[in-house]
C-alpha cells in the first residue's frame, strides 16, 4: 500500500498539469482567474466601496453634530460674557417677571432661593417665565410642583435656586 499524502508533491501537479488537454488548461486557468477576480472584488474593492456609500450620511451626521456644538459654543461665551449678578438683582429680575401675572404668584425668598407659589396661572405665562428666569435672572429651577386645575391653568410652586457671584 502507496503511503499517500493529503497534497500531491509539485512534480506530481506538474505531471497532473501536463496530462491535461489544451482545452482544459484553459478552462482551469480561467477558473483561477474568476477566483482571484472575485477575492480581489471581495477583499480589495468592496470595502471601500461600502465606506464610500456610508459616508454622506456620516457626513450629515457629523455636520449636524458640529452645529450643535457651535451652538453650545456660542451660548456658553453669551453667558460668560454676561454680568454677573448678585442675588438681590436677581431677585429684583423675577419679581419683574412675576408682576404681569398680579395675585395669581407669591413670591417667597429663603437665602437664595426663591419660591414661587401659582394659583391659576395661564399655560403661555408659565412656559414664559420658566424659559426667561434662567437666562435673564440667571437663576435655576431646582424643584417645580405642578398641576393642572379645572380651568385648564396652572397651580403649584416653583424653586429656583439664585447663582452666587
Amino acid at each position: 500500500m502507496k503511503n499517500r499524502t493529503p497534497l500531491m508533491s509539485g512534480s506530481r501537479w506538474l505531471a497532473r498539469w501536463e496530462m491535461l488537454a489544451p482545452r482544459e488548461r484553459r478552462l482551469v486557468r480561467l477558473a483561477g482567474l474568476l477566483v482571484l477576480a472575485a477575492l480581489t472584488v471581495q477583499l480589495a474593492l468592496l470595502p471601500p466601496w461600502r465606506v464610500l456609500a456610508r459616508a454622506p450620511a456620516q457626513q450629515a451626521s457629523l455636520d449636524a453634530a458640529l452645529m450643535r456644538m457651535q451652538g453650545m459654543q456660542s451660548q456658553a461665551k453669551t453667558l460668560q460674557a454676561m454680568a454677573v449678578m448678585d442675588a438681590p438683582t436677581q431677585r429684583r429680575a423675577i419679581e419683574g417677571l412675576l408682576k404681569p401675572l398680579g395675585s395669581s404668584v407669591d413670591l417667597t425668598v429663603q437665602g437664595d432661593r426663591l419660591t414661587i407659589q401659582l394659583r391659576s396661572v395661564p399655560a403661555a405665562a408659565l412656559t414664559q417665565l420658566l424659559q426667561t428666569a434662567p437666562k435673564l435672572a440667571r437663576a435655576q429651577v431646582l424643584e417645580a410642583r405642578l398641576r393642572i386645575n379645572a380651568a385648564k391653568a396652572w397651580d403649584g410652586a416653583l424653586v429656583f435656586q439664585l447663582s452666587s457671584p
